[in-house]
């Protein structure tokens, strides 16, 4: 019989990597819904934090995976397989309306107390760009549901032995 290993599957590590990477996703998932339950109740201090927080972890997740950005955006070819083309398509799209959120809210939230009009040009914009990232990342997880399912999965049965 074989001896067991000292260190448990989480420890190796591509696993770890894997791991970590999910957890980045959960955390921008709670942090997305934050930001989007911020604003009924009018706590724009919550929204404006969740806001950056998101920021933050879009670009630490694309960061991760700056390999595949990389092949997506470097592939000229024009003979590009359908799905290589959509997909190059929805990480534009959702790179420049995440964007274009991201530096409106910053905006309102830093010139808008100083100066009124920039305020009232500035939240239609926030607001049409944060409703089309929300709709690009329900595409984008719905699209990849399966991954997710799989590496969601992967780190509930390693945390729970």
């Amino acid at each position: 019989m074989k001896p067991c290993p000292e260190k448990p599957a989480a420890a190796l590590p591509g696993m770890q990597k894997q791991t970590g990477r999910t957890w980045l996703d959960l955390s921008l998932a709670l942090v997305l819904a934050a930001t989007l339950l911020s604003l009924p109740g009018g706590a724009a201090g919550i929204h404006c934090a969740a806001g950056m927080l998101l920021l933050v972890g879009c670009g630490i997740h694309i960061a991760q995976h700056g390999r595949w950005v990389r092949a997506v955006i470097l592939e000229r070819s024009s003979s590009s397989l359908p799905a290589l083309q959509r997909q190059r398509r929805l990480f534009w799209a959702m790179l420049l309306s995440g964007l274009l959120c991201g530096s409106s809210g910053l905006i309102a939230l830093f010139l808008g107390t100083i100066i009124l009009p920039a305020l009232c040009l500035v939240m239609p914009l926030h607001g049409l760009s944060g409703l089309a990232f929300l709709g690009l990342v329900v595409t984008h997880l719905v699209r990849n549901r399966n991954w997710f399912a799989a590496r969601a999965g992967g780190v509930f049965r390693v945390a729970g032995r």
